[in-house]
């Protein structure tokens, strides 16, 4: 897993923690 791929993951995860959904704002 790339430094890129990680911070990806962290973001995704922190946003989904929120009720958000990357790709998804609706």
């Amino acid at each position: 897993t790339s430094l890129e791929e990680d911070a990806v993951e962290s973001a995704n995860q922190y946003l989904k923690d929120k009720g958000w959904d990357i790709g998804k704002h609706h």
